[in-house]
This record gives C-alpha cells, sequence and structure tokens, in this order.
C-alpha cells in the first residue's frame, strides 16, 4: 500500500500503542499499518496482488526447482540455506492437500449410489434361493445380512449380545470384536471404513516421513547426516512426488486423460536424481542403495499402515 495513502492515527487500533502521526506509519510494538482510513475493493485487490509479488520470488524458489532439479532444496536446506526455502513440513503438508483435491477432482462417483438395498431378498426367502451376496458367516455360523438390518431397523434391536443371540453366534471374545465391527457396516448413518481411512490419508502419509527417514538412515548412515537431515529429505522428496502428482492430474483433468501414465513413469528417475543430489554417490552406488531404500521403505511402511488400520478400526 502507498504510505501517501494512509490515514495516521494516534493509538494503534490493533495494541492500543500510542503513536505520533507525524512520524508512525507503522506501529513499533505489533507492526500493524497505522491506518484508520476503511479498506476498499480496490485496496483489496492492490493487497492480494502485492502479497502474493511478495510471496512470488520464494514460490519460485521453491517449486521450480523442486521438480526441475530434485534433491537440490534439500541439500541447501541440511547445508543451512533456509530463508530461502519454504519450510520442508509446511510444503509437505500444502502439497498434500492441493494433491488430494486434484484427486478428489478427478475421480469418479459413479458407484456411489450404489448400495445393498438394491437385494431384492426378503428375510423370509429359503436359504437357497437367497442371493449369496446377502450370506455372511462368522464361525462358522451364516446369516442374513438383510435379515439382521431389518432386526436392527424395524425390530430396534441393536445390542450386539441380543443379535449375535438372534443368529445363535457364540459370544466369545473374537465373535464379538469381529461381529462388533461388521455391526458397523450395517450403520448407514456411520461413514463407510474406506471413506473414513481417506479422511486420515494426510496424516498417515505424515507419518510415513519418519519411516522413509530411517529407511535412508539405514543405507546413509554417514556422520554429516542426522535422523533430522534424512527426515528433512523425505519431506522435500515426497513434496516434489506429490507436485508432480498434481500437476499430472490437472493435466488429465483438463487436457490429456492419459498424462499422468506418461509423467508418473518419470517418478522412479525423479527418486534417484534425488538421492544422488543429497548424497552424492555415483550413479552405480545410488541406483543400487535406492533400490535397498525402497525396498526396506515398502516393507517398514506396510507395517505401519496395516498397524495404523488396526487402530483406525477401533476409532472408526
Amino acid at each position: 500500500m502507498n504510505l501517501h495513502d494512509i490515514e495516521r492515527s494516534d493509538s494503534c487500533l490493533n495494541c492500543g500503542t500510542r503513536l505520533d502521526p507525524e512520524i508512525h506509519n507503522f506501529c513499533p510494538h505489533c507492526g500493524q499499518l497505522n491506518n484508520v482510513r476503511k479498506e476498499t475493493i480496490g485496496h483489496l485487490l492492490r493487497d492480494l496482488v502485492e502479497e502474493f509479488l511478495h510471496l512470488d520470488s520464494k514460490v519460485m524458489r521453491s517449486l521450480v526447482p523442486l521438480i526441475t532439479k530434485p534433491g537440490q532444496i534439500a541439500r541447501e536446506y541440511i547445508a543451512g540455506q533456509r530463508v530461502r526455502y519454504f519450510h520442508p513440513v509446511r510444503m509437505f503438508l500444502t502439497l498434500t492437500v492441493i494433491l488430494f483435491i486434484v484427486m478428489g477432482s478427478g475421480s469418479s462417483h459413479q458407484n456411489e449410489n450404489d448400495s445393498e438395498d438394491e437385494l431384492t431378498l426378503s428375510v423370509g426367502t429359503n436359504a437357497e434361493n437367497r442371493d449369496s451376496s446377502d450370506i455372511n458367516t462368522i464361525s462358522d455360523v451364516s446369516f442374513s445380512r438383510s435379515a439382521l438390518r431389518r432386526l436392527m431397523t424395524e425390530g430396534g434391536i441393536t445390542d450386539a449380545n441380543a443379535l449375535m443371540d438372534s443368529i445363535r453366534l457364540e459370544r466369545s471374545f473374537s465373535n464379538r470384536l469381529v461381529f462388533g465391527l461388521y455391526l458397523k457396516t450395517l450403520d448407514r448413518n456411520r461413514m463407510s471404513f474406506s471413506d473414513f481411512f481417506m479422511s486420515k490419508a494426510h496424516w498417515i502419509l505424515f507419518t510415513m516421513m519418519p519411516v522413509f527417514a530411517i529407511a535412508l538412515l539405514m543405507f546413509y548412515g554417514r556422520r554429516q547426516f542426522t535422523m533430522v537431515d534424512h527426515l528433512v529429505h523425505a519431506f522435500y522428496l515426497h513434496s516434489g512426488v506429490f507436485l508432480i502428482l498434481t500437476v499430472s492430474g490437472l493435466i488429465s483433468l483438463l487436457i490429456y486423460p492419459d498424462f499422468d501414465i506418461i509423467l508418473v513413469a518419470l517418478l522412479p528417475a525423479y527418486y534417484l536424481i534425488s538421492l544422488r543430489t543429497v548424497y552424492e554417490q555415483s550413479w552405480l552406488r545410488t541406483i543400487l542403495v535406492g533400490l535397498s531404500v525402497g525396498i526396506a521403505y515398502l516393507a517398514m511402511a506396510t507395517v505401519a499402515v496395516i498397524l495404523i488400520s488396526a487402530i483406525l478400526v477401533f476409532v472408526w
């Protein structure tokens, strides 16, 4: 904002600090502009442009090399050049959210309304005439899903033990656990587990960063790289991958449907270039170690996702 256009006051509107209208363009205590003039649409738009241009250099210094020069930002950040780049965690979270928005926009929901209501079965039909998709089995006890739902909705029976008795299912610990989770799948007022899992996906991805850092530490355990250094690299590397996926998703959505296949095919090369840039090893060693890191990461991430899924099942 042009300082000639402001209307100064003798006190800060934000913190109340006494000001001299002749010399104070900004509050020396909180830093707010000393201006009592009402904002106009023009001021808002101008401030928006100025704010973008103020961030533009940092945006370009961060996002462009994140794609075109894999590993460079991580290497320079680890070396201490930190002011010029977005913080690795902030960049990771921001690009994760953007990626999920793009993925959500491009996903098809044509089967969203397909429900179990399409079963044309009645509770009174014989088992041999009943659609096999309506039959569920727990501990060798078979029962009708539609009949069980009818007991819950029309009969008003919501107690798990009573429902287990209705299908003659033993009240063992394992049966109560499995049957309790099964009842949740029948509750139409409850979000499906897949949707619930996806709603936590960005935080699950966040928890994978220490896992990847541990995989890097296992194979790049040299003194000059600490666990935090590997973690910084993990955040920037995944941010670059998410940015590539976002760009490819947008192009596929708006221009060329199969473009994402072409761009995603470049991800292995992006991964190896990033490793070589940060750890400065030969190409042969980078490829061999990169494969080892990838396998270790895949194994540990699989275990981590299984454990997280088990926890989410009980929270769901």
